[in-house]
């Protein structure tokens, strides 16, 4: 899993803070020095400009709200486990 963030975003803290709390392991890449990544990341989302964005093995999941809904619904897990 890959959480792309940005150092001041009030989700993205909120998100890898869900993330710890059930021991899911993930990899976050900051853009905010990114530009050009940042504008990958935005056409990968289907132009979703908020962050946290979410990927799993390059599919896109959504930001934090997805990630929640996942999380608290267990399909998050069933997708890790794929």
């Amino acid at each position: 899993m890959v959480l792309y963030t940005g150092k001041d975003c009030r989700f993205c803290q909120r998100a890898k803070q869900l993330l710890a709390e059930e021991k899911i392991e993930y990899r976050e890449v900051v853009l905010d020095d990114k530009p050009e990544l940042r504008r990958k990341v935005l056409q990968a989302s289907g132009g979703r400009r908020a962050l946290p964005q979410v990927f799993i093995e390059r599919r896109h999941l959504g930001g934090f709200f997805e990630l929640k809904r996942m999380i608290e619904g267990g399909g998050l897990t069933i997708l890790l486990d794929h």
